[in-house]
Formats: C-alpha cells, sequence, structure tokens
C-alpha cells in the first residue's frame, strides 16, 4: 500500500518508539488487534519485513478527534525484545497528507491508545 502523500515530508509528521517483550510476529499481530479495537483500518502488515500501517478514522473511544491518522510501524528484533519504530500523519476527508490546517494533539491520542491496545492484546496473548 503506497503512503498517502508519497514520501513528501509534512509540518505535523510525528516520530515514536516503542519496545514490547515480544517476538516480532506477535508484536504484528498486537498492532493489529489494537489497531482494530480502536476503530482502525489495517492497510498491510508484512511479518517478514516487521510492517504495519494502518488508517485510523476521525473517532476513537467514543470522542471525535476531528482528523483522521495514518501509522506506519517498523518492528525489529533486538535482544530479546520487539523494537518499534513508528511514523505517524494526519490526513484530510479524501486520505491525503494534512500539509496545514491539523488539529492539535490528534496524532499524539492515535499513538498513546495504539501503544496502549497493543501492550493489552499482548498480556491476553
Amino acid at each position: 500500500m503506497p503512503r498517502p502523500g508519497g514520501d513528501t515530508k509534512g509540518p505535523f509528521d510525528q516520530y515514536d518508539e516503542h519496545a514490547f517483550s515480544a517476538s516480532v510476529e506477535k508484536v504484528i499481530a498486537a498492532l493489529a488487534t489494537g489497531a482494530k479495537k480502536l476503530g482502525a483500518e489495517v492497510k498491510a502488515t508484512d511479518v517478514a519485513a516487521g510492517a504495519f500501517d494502518a488508517q485510523f478514522d476521525k473517532k476513537m473511544r467514543g470522542k471525535i478527534l476531528g482528523d483522521r491518522s495514518w501509522v506506519e510501524v517498523r518492528v525489529t528484533a533486538k535482544g530479546g525484545t520487539a523494537q518499534c519504530s513508528l511514523y505517524a500523519f494526519p490526513l484530510n476527508a479524501i486520505g491525503q497528507k494534512l500539509m496545514f490546517g491539523a488539529r492539535e494533539g490528534v496524532v499524539d491520542a492515535v499513538i498513546a491508545a495504539l501503544w496502549e491496545e497493543t501492550d493489552l492484546a499482548l498480556g491476553a496473548g
């Protein structure tokens, strides 16, 4: 799945990292479970490449966030843990990368919720 907006660097790009005590395969599965629980559409998963992409709606957990979000996570194994590198940005109503007018805190809320739901999914598995 091509990235909305291509590789254009945007003013609202967000980056984050997180480590989980699980295999890459389990983390990718937990990311998908967590994203679906949050109402996201999983766009791509590739365990061999350690890749996960999802598009989040502007509504999450019963709240209207105001913007949609695109999230990409790349997972690598390192010393018994799965290291996640996340890249995310807001989208407009037709799925294009927002270059102006994004609402503050939306992508941050999506990232925090995804990490939380992934932790929960790993604990249940």
